[in-house]
């Protein structure tokens, strides 16, 4: 008697697992599609945010020099990697330099860490005029020199075309937000769910497909 009770009781509850797993199950798709939803939306912002940093410096870029880098000294070697705006120009450098100069210990103190090197353009009209006209045939330009003590790399690009790319997400972003929004507002407009598009004009507490509450 106990073992057929304590049977069907089991019964029950593993025939109601299933319909327990599912409500769970889509419970997890909406925080999955909540989070992911959060997570673009922040890099939209975040992409726009570095937009309008680098519109910033394209234009401080026609009046100073910025370089901010970093410099590691080991082994009588210094190792400085570079990140700079100059005339329009987005530059990438890398330099070594061997304890074989005179000047080592003075580098050494002046680059080791982080730091930030600025200079003002004295020349705007030159800056201008030679920025015009290398930037013309829309290239990237690479550089690398070598002597005895030191080796530098150097790759540039213009400053503009970093820009546009980095527009790129935040505009595909609000192009889709805003065909996500029109999609709602018709489908609560004609009465459907505004998640999966299903009729709830008979049940508008609750969507029977998606499980959505209303408001």
């Amino acid at each position: 008697m106990i073992r057929g009770t304590s049977r069907r009781i089991f019964g029950l509850i593993k025939g109601g697992g299933g319909a327990s797993r599912i409500l769970l199950n889509r419970g997890r798709m909406i925080a999955v599609k909540r989070l992911a939803a959060t997570v673009v939306k922040s890099s939209a912002v975040l992409m726009a945010l570095v937009n309008l940093a680098l519109v910033a410096a394209w234009i401080r870029s026609h009046f100073a020099y910025d370089l901010f880098g970093y410099g590691r000294a080991a082994n009588s070697e210094l190792r400085i990697v570079g990140l700079g705006f100059s005339g329009g120009d987005f530059i990438v450098a890398t330099m070594s330099q061997r304890d074989d100069d005179f000047s080592f210990e003075q580098t050494v103190k002046y680059y080791k860490g982080y730091f930030h090197q600025r200079k003002k353009v004295e020349n705007l009209a030159t800056i201008v005029g030679f920025y015009t006209w290398r930037h013309s045939l829309f290239v990237v330009h690479w550089s690398s020199e070598k002597d005895q003590t030191s080796t530098t790399r150097c790759i540039s690009a213009p400053l503009w075309l970093v820009i546009i790319a980095s527009m790129a997400w935040p505009l595909a972003w609000t192009v889709i937000h805003r065909r996500t929004v029109l999609l709602r507002s018709n489908r609560i407009r004609d009465g459907c769910c505004p998640s999966c598009g299903y009729d709830v004009r008979a049940t508008p507490e609750k969507c029977p497909e998606c499980g959505r509450l209303a408001g």
